[in-house]
């Protein structure tokens, strides 16, 4: 299957995008080279060769799952330019009038 001018400009027009003719023609020939090389790797023989999940064989190690205290409201409040009532204060950053 070869991709023609006439398509890459029909989806252009679908897709709402502007195309010189230049860019039609090296979009053409960027796919037509994309789909050439798919067409070589269908016919590779993988005739015995297991599927990979991924490429390099290694597991990640993990530290394990441990809830921990994640109340540090105190904290952060001790830090806090300005705490007020449980709320952080910060400085009015969008001035609504104009």
């Amino acid at each position: 299957m070869k991709t023609e001018n006439a398509q890459i400009e029909k989806l252009a027009s679908l897709a709402y995008i502007k195309l010189d003719a230049l860019e039609t023609t090296n979009l053409c020939d960027d796919l037509n080279d994309i789909i050439y090389f798919i067409n070589q790797l269908t016919q590779v023989n993988t005739e015995g060769v297991e599927p990979l999940m991924h490429p390099v064989d290694s597991q990640q190690s993990l530290r394990p799952d441990e809830p921990k205290n994640g109340n540090t409201t105190e904290h952060l409040a001790r830090i806090a330019p300005q705490f007020s009532e449980g709320l952080y204060l910060v400085p009015k950053v969008i001035d609504s009038e104009k």
